[in-house]
């Protein structure tokens, strides 16, 4: 859980207050990047911004491009801590942030340890279209979620959020998220959700590599699977890889 309060103020006072705060290691990160990145304290997150220089200290990127709010969402912040990034750095603008891949901080809750309420709470405090945004791949929060599969919960908030639209994107390989399910065995629950919510997508992806075609050479699901999707929308039996 790192160190504590009283030592964390310790080393700013004893290292020079907001000086301290923004020094950076061999990665561009600054104290306050490794904090959210290793299970601080909301206590000690709220010093580091406070005696940082407030939204200077959440907006600090490193080498990466990655702000302390995207090293929060990744490595599993409680939502506390989410929360105080958020609202002290300028709240949807903070949200928005992208790295040098073009993830949003809601890109690396979904394919890092988020629970679903920082999902939640980055959806409230960025907006829905956050759950559309594509990175440098194509892939969106719900791709990157569908390859996770602990993320039940995570892929229903998205899915809700995100509407048909979310289930209907296509990253740089041609796939939609529905794809990114089949391959990770999704549960039968999961691909009910994203078929019922990809039935247009589904007519639109001549091109793509075919969901049949990926579960057949993965062989991840069950035949009910396969089936349930021919009956949905009998046109991807003709969908070449």
């Amino acid at each position: 859980q790192g160190a504590s309060e009283a030592v964390v103020r310790l080393l700013i006072d004893r290292g020079g207050g907001k000086e301290a705060c923004e020094a950076k290691d061999i990665s561009g990160q600054t104290p306050l990047h490794v904090a959210c990145a290793n299970g601080a304290s909301d206590n000690v997150v709220r010093l580091l911004i406070d005696r940082g220089g407030g939204k200077e200290a959440c907006e600090a990127k490193d080498d990466d491009g990655q702000t302390p709010l995207h090293k929060a969402c990744k490595y599993g912040a409680s939502e506390n801590v989410v929360h105080l990034l958020i609202e002290q750095g300028g709240g949807k603008e903070a949200c928005e942030a992208k790295n040098d891949d073009g993830d949003t901080p809601l890109h690396h809750a979904c394919k890092g340890w988020a629970s679903e309420g920082v999902v939640r709470l980055l959806i409230d405090s960025g907006g829905k279209e956050l759950c559309v945004v594509q990175d440098k791949d194509g892939n969106t929060p719900l791709h990157l979620a569908c390859r996770r599969k602990e993320k039940l919960d995570v892929i229903c908030v998205l899915i809700d959020r995100g509407g048909k639209e979310a289930c209907a994107k296509q990253n740089s390989g041609g796939n939609i998220p529905l794809h990114c399910a089949w391959e990770a065995d999704k549960s039968e629950e999961i691909i009910r959700i994203l078929v019922e919510n990809s039935e247009d997508a589904l007519s639109d992806i001549k091109e793509a590599p075919s969901v049949l075609f990926s579960a057949a050479v993965n062989d991840p699901c069950s035949a009910e699977g396969i089936a349930r999707l021919v009956k949905k929308d009998k046109t991807i039996v003709n969908l070449k890889d």
